[in-house]
């Protein structure tokens, strides 16, 4: 028991701290919040994401969805490190983490693709693309590609989106069941009463946060709204409402 569940409670720690780093960094071209604050509310989102149900629950029972998550945010990080350092070995870094989530939980196999199209755009936006560099990012964008390709049209990577798919085929009937499904996510009762009903996802009686925790959300929001922090802004809506994506084309919706 101790082999399977420390591995999975060692990484839930270390993406904790990997959360407070990314929160750091971004804070760091904030000149709208006194300095002498800046890190108190870094610890307190910290502290109040280590408390999420949800995330206690699925480090606790080893969920391979907690493993994926820590390589997610790994590469979120080293390439938020490559943006402000320009050091390509972090990108590749941050490419190979992307393309290990594809192997580790079905959902990045959709929220992924995004992400490094993103990045791509970012890249291509703000000219980190050099012509001395050029064959190195080449490099390491070819690499993910053919690993991305292989894990999504190899079939046995998609047994378990057959067996889960909420429709088959593109109709009116199936776009509006994918919109009826994607704003489940967004429900009060889903985030913090019921959950998805299904026990062994969550602690009974428990939504996916803490009730306690609806003000911090509401003024979080709030203040993102009327920030002036374009960077931090795209980033946390754009995670926001990427993530449901994957889950509203399964069944049952919603679910965690």
């Amino acid at each position: 028991e101790f082999a399977i569940r420390f591995p999975s409670a060692f990484l839930g720690i270390v993406t904790i701290c990997l959360l407070c780093l990314i929160l750091t960094e971004l804070e760091k071209k904030d000149s709208s919040i006194i300095s002498k604050y800046k890190y108190k509310f870094t610890l307190l989102a910290t502290f109040v994401f280590s408390l999420s149900p949800w995330y206690m629950h699925f480090v606790g029972t080893a969920f391979e969805a907690t493993v994926a998550l820590f390589f997610f945010m790994s590469a979120s990080y080293l390439y938020i490190l490559f943006k402000r350092l320009h050091r390509i070995s972090f990108l590749a870094l941050s490419l190979i983490f992307y393309v290990i989530t594809f192997y580790t939980y079905n959902s990045y196999k959709i929220i992924t693709p995004i992400t490094l199209f993103l990045v791509a755009c970012d890249l291509f936006k703000n000219k980190y693309i050099c012509k001395n560099k050029f064959v190195y990012y080449v490099f390491v964008f070819i690499i993910p590609l053919f690993a991305t390709a292989h894990s999504l049209f190899m079939n046995q990577s998609n047994v378990r989106f057959l067996q889960t798919a909420a429709f088959s085929n593109l109709s009116t009937g199936s776009i509006i069941l994918f919109f009826k499904n994607y704003l489940s996510y967004f429900s009060l009762d889903f985030l913090f009463n019921t959950g998805d009903g299904i026990n062994r996802h969550q602690f009974i009686d428990f939504g996916i946060l803490s009730r306690w925790t609806l003000p911090f959300l509401i003024i979080g929001l709030y203040s993102l709204i009327n920030s002036k922090r374009s960077h931090l802004k795209y980033l946390v809506f754009g995670f926001l409402f990427i993530s449901p994506i994957p889950a509203a084309i399964s069944l049952p919706s919603p679910h965690t």
